[in-house]
């Protein structure tokens, strides 16, 4: 057999461009992860460009859990007040709907607290509940007596500033859980409590601790306040346990925020109402300032401001809810701002100091009732534009039995209504009571008309004294307390839902 030998051809070496495609085949799959995973890093970036921005105009919108007097939530005065937020420009993220009352109004619990630096931790010395209602675009906020006796369902009974805290304490040592969790349950169930007692439904807390507040002040550059009277405090608390003189001259001052809080904590020369007086007179310097110094244009403050609100701020809005609220916000009336305290005597006087001895030593206030607290809180929410004006008014005597006029304008004066003449009317006397008011009073004329049970109320283009509105008590009245009118109201209105 006969075969052939034959070489075989041999390989040409791969070219340039055979060894490049070979290299883009081998990298295609990993090429493809690349250029997908640059994407995502970019769409990443943009997201946290997106909530970056969110939260700087949120941090001012919902400056109520930043900035804090004397330890308490600046609330929804400064959340209002600053209107140069631009909300609109937050619908990049989507808002919750913030839950209503039956009177469609969304109602909050401000806290402020010590901290660890400060005798008495925990304990929320300074309490607000405050309210806002998109329909009439107004909102309220009620301070309330760290020192008011309170007795509840779950927290046990004593002063209101230290439920919380006792209460939390119960949580972590007794019922095992941790300190977030109990800070979280603590707070809720502070709110629930305080709901049952004033007969308020509160949707959420918010609650911030003295760091909070003289950073934040610090933060803004200080705040700017006008004294009325001289302040000197021989016993303001120190961080050991001691104590220092505090005192500050009347007149403008610039505070920086040691000098602020000590401001709006100092209440040993004068008294706890003057304290919440001075503390909403901060809430507003503080607003005006962060207003005027264009807090949203400066990229530091607003970090400061952001690591603040992380570290010393517990609240139980959600992100979401504080989108919404920093909306709702903007759609408030500067002017529909309803701001009020409680006292011993005049205005917000519905307390009273009982005997130390009946509550172990200890120094408390109470209600002279609390049918007249959950009254004028009620009043104060639902019927809030009677009391947002300082108009002037009259009680005048028109055939009234003999000191009707003076009980009346003292019952007004504790409902916060501004009283001007009360004498006998220089009329004849009237078989019906009646309200006459200006025209542009029309509707404070027939609010305060519902309230006392006057049906008769009328408008002209003037009074005759000049002031604003005119109570005539005819020879039909007959005096009887706002609770009363208030429950016979509720009686009536029960009555007629009745099938």
């Amino acid at each position: 057999m006969s075969f052939q030998v034959r070489r075989l051809k041999e390989e040409a070496p791969p070219s340039m461009f055979s060894k490049v495609l070979k290299w883009v085949r081998r990298l295609r799959l990993p090429a493809m992860f690349v250029l997908w995973r640059a994407k995502e890093v970019v769409t990443e970036k943009k997201e946290r460009k997106v909530r970056r921005r969110v939260w700087m105009r949120l941090l001012i919108g919902s400056a109520i859990v930043v900035v804090a007097v004397g330890g308490v939530a600046i609330g929804v005065k400064a959340l209002i007040d600053m209107e140069v937020i631009q909300v609109t420009q937050l619908m990049d993220v989507a808002g919750t709907p913030l839950p209503k009352d039956e009177h469609g109004y969304t109602n909050f619990l401000l806290l402020g607290q010590g901290d660890e630096r400060h005798d008495g931790v925990d304990l929320t010395d300074t309490l607000i509940l405050a309210s806002i209602d998109p329909q009439t675009k107004s909102a309220a906020m009620i301070s309330i007596p760290r020192d008011l006796y309170m007795r509840t369902t779950r927290m046990g009974a004593g002063r209101v500033n230290a439920l919380y805290r006792d209460f939390k304490s119960h949580l972590m040592y007794r019922e095992k859980l941790g300190e977030d969790e109990a800070e979280r349950a603590a707070m809720q169930e502070l709110a629930t409590e305080l709901s049952n007692t004033f007969g308020i439904e509160l949707h959420h807390v918010v609650k911030v601790d003295f760091i909070a507040f003289v950073q934040a002040v610090d933060a803004l550059g200080g705040v700017d306040v006008v004294v009325p009277e001289d302040l000197y405090d021989s016993e303001y608390p120190t961080e050991n346990y001691g104590y220092q003189v505090f005192s500050l001259l009347s007149g403008p001052q610039h505070l920086d925020g040691e000098t602020a809080l000590k401001y709006a904590r100092s209440r040993h020369s004068t008294s706890d109402f003057d304290r919440s007086r001075r503390q909403q007179d901060l809430i507003q310097a503080l607003a005006e300032k962060a207003k005027a110094d264009g807090t949203l244009t400066d990229t530091g403050r607003i970090t400061s401001l952001l690591r603040i609100m992380d570290q010393h701020v517990a609240t139980t809005l959600t992100f979401r809810e504080m989108v919404s609220l920093a909306n709702l916000s903007t759609k408030v009336d500067r002017s529909k701002i309803l701001s009020v305290q409680f006292s011993l005597e005049g205005p917000g006087g519905f307390l009273y100091p009982p005997p130390r001895d009946q509550f172990g030593g200890a120094a408390v206030l109470v209600p002279n009732s609390w049918d007249e607290i959950r009254t004028f809180m009620g009043l104060m929410l639902t019927e809030r534009p009677l009391f947002m004006d300082d108009d002037m008014i009259d009680v005048l005597n028109a055939g009234a039995p003999s000191g009707g006029a003076g009980l009346l304008a003292r019952e007004l004066d504790r409902y916060t209504l501004t009283i001007g003449d009360v004498k006998n009317c220089d009329c004849e006397d009237r078989p019906t009571s009646a309200i006459i008011a200006p025209e542009n009073r029309e509707g404070a004329a027939r609010l305060l008309g519902e309230l006392l049970h006057i049906a008769d109320v009328a408008t002209l283009p003037d009074t005759s004294t000049g002031t604003t509105i005119q109570i005539l008590l005819g020879e039909d009245y007959h005096y009887r307390s706002i609770t009363s009118l208030a429950a016979s109201s509720s009686a009536s209105a029960s009555a007629d839902l009745q099938p």
